[in-house]
């Protein structure tokens, strides 16, 4: 069964796969706070595409990329997965250097010319 991100009463009774220290999206707190959706908390979302194939979960919520991949590495059929075509839920993601890394500067630099 597809579930739509747009609405958030069809998540209600199911298991979201979300790996260890993964923050959820904002949209999915209320109903994780009022224990309305479960949620299992694997190492990794290679994990996770497992999981679900062993209906032990039922959904998982990552970027197109990560969520491919994971499927990929875990040898499964792609076939058997479903992805919305919605987006969840938006996160800035930021390159991030320690202050005193000799290259600090140049490495932020490049990075941002890569964009």
């Amino acid at each position: 069964m597809m579930l739509d991100p747009d609405n958030l009463q069809r998540f209600i009774g199911k298991r979201l796969c979300y790996p260890l220290g993964w923050l959820p999206p904002a949209a999915l707190t209320p109903l994780l706070e009022q224990n309305q959706l479960q949620r299992h908390e694997p190492p990794d979302l290679l994990t996770c595409a497992k999981l679900i194939a062993l209906e032990r979960d039922d959904f998982f919520i990552a970027d197109s990329l990560l969520g491919q991949q994971a499927i990929h590495l875990s040898g499964l059929d792609p076939g058997e997965f479903e992805s919305s075509q919605t987006v969840v839920s938006k996160h800035s993601l930021h390159f991030i250097v320690p202050r005193n890394h000799p290259h600090a500067t140049q490495l932020i630099d490049d990075f941002n010319r890569g964009l």
